[in-house]
Order: structure tokens, then sequence, then C-alpha cells
């Protein structure tokens, strides 16, 4: 088991702190999301996707996120279209997203989670965007959670050391090594009918 140590020094300690009474007073809830990276660069390699978008985990975890929360999130009290905002990023990979919005996610969602589904994700500076602070460092704990219990984050569990289990309603999502396989299976059928 490898395990993420906490760099936490006393400054940091209390600016995460922070961050987490923000979460606390503005979010009703947490998404935590794991793409298992090994298994997604052997189906890549192995079926020679290495120059497509599939091969890139922002991929699977933008549209893992956006679906899971659409399907889940009348549940926390959210019955108006959510807006995604993304961490700003490299154009490629900010294109990644996008294409992963409007060629896969929004022509294959059922009716009822377009209904909740708001407009195309937008990017934005963390510095500018001062809740994409707290989101990332729920993100940190999630990943040093995921790694230190050998891919798994139970359900029970609060991923932020200073929380309580039950204080914001989680969603914990993963990809799944079929689920992974099946869609990269369709992704070189595809490859195969339109070469890059």
């Amino acid at each position: 088991m490898r395990k993420v140590r906490q760099r936490c020094s006393p400054g940091k300690c209390e600016a995460a702190k922070r961050h987490d009474q923000t979460i606390r007073d503005h979010v009703q809830g947490g998404i935590c999301c794991a793409v298992p990276i090994v298994p997604l660069k052997a189906g890549v390699a192995r079926r020679g996707l290495t120059n497509r978008e599939v091969a890139n985990p922002y991929y699977w975890a933008s549209i893992r996120i956006m679906n899971g929360l659409a399907q889940h999130q009348r549940e926390w009290g959210l019955n108006e279209p959510v807006d995604f905002i993304f961490d700003e990023r490299p154009e490629k990979e900010k294109n990644i997203i996008l294409d992963a919005w409007n060629e896969v996610y929004c022509p294959t969602a059922p009716d009822d989670i377009l209904a909740v589904t708001g407009k195309q994700p937008v990017f934005a500076n963390d510095e500018q965007v001062l809740p994409l602070q707290a989101a990332d460092m729920w993100a940190w704990w999630c990943r040093k959670m995921w790694i230190d219990n050998d891919g798994m984050i139970p359900g029970d569990s609060f991923p932020i050391p200073w929380g309580k289990v039950g204080d914001i309603a989680q969603m914990i999502l993963d990809v799944s090594t079929d689920t992974m396989n099946h869609i990269l299976c369709q992704a070189a059928e595809v490859a195969k009918a339109h070469p890059q």
C-alpha cells in the first residue's frame, strides 16, 4: 500500500481549514472520482489509442462526474441545472473535456438527465474563482484516501481529516475496468473507421 504523505505545515493547515469552512458554508456535496491510470494506459496502448481523447484521464473523470451528478443531484436538493466550472487547463485538455461534453455526454444523456444539465463547462483560474481552491483541497484529500486504501474510498469515510462523516453529502465515483474496456473497444472501432 502506497501512502501519500500529509504535507500540512501550520499555515497550510489553517488555509485548508478555511477552505473546508468555505465548502461547509456554500457547497451541498462533494464528488470524488477515481480513474485507474494503469488499466487505462494498458487498454489505450493495447488498442493503439494513445493519440485519442480516451487516453486522457480528464476525459473519463469529466464525463463520470457530470453524469454522476446529473443522476443524483435531486437527492441533494439540486432541482435546477448545474453548471460546471473546472480549473484552468492547457488548451488540449480543455478540448478533451469539451469534446467529452459535446460528443459523448450531451448526445447520449437521456432527457431526464439533460433537464438538469447546465451550460457547457467553463474553465477558470483558481486565483480568481476562490471556491476552486476549496475544490482542489477536497480533490487532494480524496486522492490521498484513494491511494492510501489501495484504490478504494470507503463510502462511510470523509476525505478531510478534521471533518465528520455525514457533514456534507458525498458521491464516490469510479470508472470500472469493465466499463473502461467496453468504451475503449468502441473507441478502437471508431478509430479504425476514422483514422487521424
